[in-house]
């Protein structure tokens, strides 16, 4: 069998790939390229044949423009062109949609995000409209080489991250140039080797829990009996306005052991603001004496400012309407600038939680970070904001930071539950009441880099 090859079209496609160093990655060739692929041959063509010998001309091609193609050993994107080649014999160039089931089918929302419009099942995606696949593409091809971030494997994560901005179809974290390496999208562009140096940059430091708290913990008997637990937390009296920390402790340790007395746990009909109002106040009451403001929908003002940072007054054309920021469940500042945020689902893995905690929170965490950057740059690569995602008796920690580069990194630590059995009482809420400390003094500390930022 024999290619029908554009050989120019080749060269020029190879010519805006290639980096610096003049070098060309296969598995980038063939992502921007499939449809080229897919064309040049019949679907009932041997795959295997139609790979090689697309390798084998365009690694002439490349010699001829004195360009180095570089070969992944194991990942290589083929099955993106496999994928086509397929769809040629379904008679579509797409999968089926499998039909949408009526939990599924959320009203459609009027809410409409920063670069697209809602679609008739907007729950499941929200349509990218071509203007601003426009805008988002201008801004990945301003980028400075000199200014990206650069892995071991020579590319650049923000050239990897445009190959995908070019195929989408939906509003995606990408288009704010937010890196989120747990969504599976990313299989099919990263290598595996790629994924891994990404991945050493994903822990998340914190503050150090205070030693009193500590001591109080480790003093509290190791029991299932949480009558017992409860009788020695009300023995523990402190002053809130002498030792606010551990009052804050011991009143949230007395809060959940009265609701296992109380037969409020385990959870049985309790709608999001039934959770959020009892089982995880205690995130509410951290803040009571921070300089930290915590409020529940709250329009986000970092969400507000930059959507409303191309407003210009009345000339050729009429000035635009404000648009209103983002209303987080929950929204952690101090004046205008935000440092973190909540979002709460009462059920675990379904589609709003998938939504919020990939989409809406690293929407509205990015507005937060560029809101304060934008008045300290000096604090681009310093500034980190939180957010915690609550998916009923389960809490996930966000955090999101511009370590290198442009990019826009989204760290999540190993989700932690809320104990629903006595036996869990203590291997449960203690890991649970200290991350909420911890991460608290976190946010208090970038309070503080701001206040001290020039």
């Amino acid at each position: 069998m024999s290619l029908i090859v554009d050989k120019e079209a080749v060269r020029k496609h190879l010519k805006e790939l290639q980096n610096e160093n003049k070098i060309v990655n296969w598995e980038d060739f063939v992502v921007t390229y499939k449809h080229e692929i897919a064309e040049s041959c019949s679907s009932v063509d041997n795959g295997r044949i139609i790979k090689k010998l697309w390798i084998d001309e365009v690694t002439t091609i490349c010699l001829e423009m004195d360009i180095k193609l570089k070969h992944h050993k194991s990942y290589n994107n083929w099955h993106v062109v496999e994928k086509l080649l397929l769809s040629k014999t379904t008679g579509s160039s797409q999968l089926p949609i499998p039909p949408v089931t009526e939990s599924e089918s959320v009203s459609s929302t009027s809410e409409q995000t920063s670069f697209g419009v809602p679609s008739s099942s907007s729950a499941l995606g929200v349509k990218l409209v071509e203007a601003k696949k426009a805008e988002v593409l201008a801004i990945y091809e301003d980028m400075d080489n000199r200014l990206k971030w650069k892995l071991k494997s020579g590319r650049y994560v923000e050239d990897v991250m445009k190959l995908l901005v070019v195929e989408l179809n939906y509003v995606h974290p990408v288009c704010d140039v937010v890196l989120d390496i747990d969504d599976d999208n990313w299989k099919a562009y990263f290598s595996a080797e790629d994924l891994y140096e990404i991945r050493e940059h994903l822990d998340i430091e914190h503050e150090t829990f205070p030693s009193c708290m500590q001591e109080f913990l480790d003093a509290i008997p190791k029991t299932n009996n949480i009558s017992e637990i409860f009788r020695f937390i009300l023995d523990k009296r402190v002053e809130p306005e002498t030792n606010p920390e551990l009052y804050w402790l011991v009143s949230s340790l007395e809060a959940v052991a009265y609701m296992f007395i109380s037969k409020y746990i385990p959870i049985t009909d309790q709608t999001e603001r039934d959770l959020i109002r009892r089982v995880w106040c205690f995130i509410d009451t951290a803040f009571d004496f921070s300089e930290l403001k915590f409020r529940s929908e709250k329009q986000c003002q970092g969400s507000k400012i930059m959507k409303n940072k191309k407003r210009k007054i009345s000339a050729v054309e009429r000035m635009d309407r404000q648009i209103h920021g983002q209303i987080p469940d929950m929204v952690i500042s101090f004046g205008n600038y935000e440092f973190g945020m909540a979002e709460v689902a009462k059920e675990a893995a379904n589609t709003k939680e998938i939504n919020e905690g990939r989409i809406k929170c690293c929407e509205i965490m990015n507005a937060m970070l560029a809101n304060i950057v934008e008045t300290y740059p000096s604090l681009q690569h310093e500034m980190k904001i939180v957010g915690f995602l609550i998916s009923g008796m389960k809490i996930t920690l966000l955090e999101l930071s511009n370590p290198f580069g442009f990019v826009k990194l989204l760290k999540r630590e190993k989700p932690l539950h809320f104990p629903e059995h006595s036996m869990a009482f203590i291997t449960r809420l203690f890991p649970l009441l200290k991350l909420i400390w911890v991460t608290k003094l976190d946010m208090e500390a970038r309070l503080k880099q701001v206040l001290l930022a020039t």
